[in-house]
């Protein structure tokens, strides 16, 4: 099987499991889940580091996150601050990946354990949480979901017709500019379809829905990027290999783990 056929007929099956856990778990089973998701990716964001070695502090920081993502989920101000500290944090690498430097320079970004310790944990916190907001069945997930995944195919397949110029050769040299472009027109059209179909919608103010579109936009870019960053200094190509044609979970959940934050909080606070 293609390596393309084989990374999509991956992307489908995972999609399928997700959505229906989101449906059909529980919370408590559902947040299960997602801690032990979240623990294999900071396990392979361990990896890229200067612990990658140890496999016993890769596995005691998996525990430790996962355990700690339960926790939070309970504890809204902890969850809060979580969530805060982490869009704050999001927010100083997108300033620093704007400037020449960091157009230039991977090592300009820190990708030590407590980063990824920070970031990991709020984007498990924000998915549990939107499973229970909004309307049943983790609409407002299912439609996260949805628009991250928007990003990813339309980038994909206009960087792969169109993409000729590197968006930030020095972070990852297959994101192009025409791929961003590709990414960004996709979700426009996805998310105008999403608030015109879900009746749900109705109370949210079309500026706030756009302010989420655009939030989540740059963050998929930007914790694709970030992801990419980190593999380029750590000298590897892919965070693991658990996904067959993706990699590591971190490579396939990196866009969700930076969106989730600012979504929940722009929908909901």
């Amino acid at each position: 099987m293609g390596m393309i056929w084989q990374r999509w007929l991956t992307a489908l099956v995972l999609g399928a499991l997700l959505l229906s856990a989101v449906v059909f778990l529980n919370a408590l089973a559902f947040e299960v889940l997602v801690s032990l998701l979240t623990g294999a990716a900071f396990w392979e964001w361990l990896r890229l580091t200067a612990h990658r070695t140890s496999r016993t502090v890769c596995i005691g920081g998996a525990v430790v996150l996962a355990s700690l993502v339960l926790f939070s989920v309970q504890a809204p101000m902890l969850g809060l601050a979580i969530l805060g500290s982490a869009i704050f944090w999001w927010l100083c690498v997108f300033i620093v990946m704007i400037t020449p430097r960091g157009h230039r320079d991977s090592n300009v970004f820190p990708t030590s354990v407590l980063p990824g310790f920070l970031i990991v944990l709020a984007g498990g916190v924000a998915i549990c949480w939107l499973q229970q907001q909004g309307p049943g069945n983790g609409l407002r997930l299912i439609e996260f979901f949805v628009l991250v995944w928007a990003v990813d195919c339309g980038s994909f397949f206009a960087g792969r017709r169109w993409g000729r110029h590197k968006l930030a050769a020095a972070l990852s040299p297959g994101k192009t500019i025409q791929g961003a472009l590709g990414g960004a027109v996709s979700l426009l059209v996805v998310s105008g379809c999403i608030y015109l179909l879900d009746d749900s919608l109705a109370e949210t103010m079309l500026l706030t829905w756009l302010s989420v579109t655009v939030a989540v936009y740059l963050m998929c870019v930007v914790g694709d990027l970030y992801e990419s960053a980190a593999k380029r200094n750590a000298g590897v190509k892919d965070s693991g290999t658990l996904l067959p044609g993706h990699g590591g979970m971190l490579d396939r959940v990196d866009s969700l783990i930076a969106a989730s934050p600012i979504y929940y909080v722009v929908l909901f606070w």
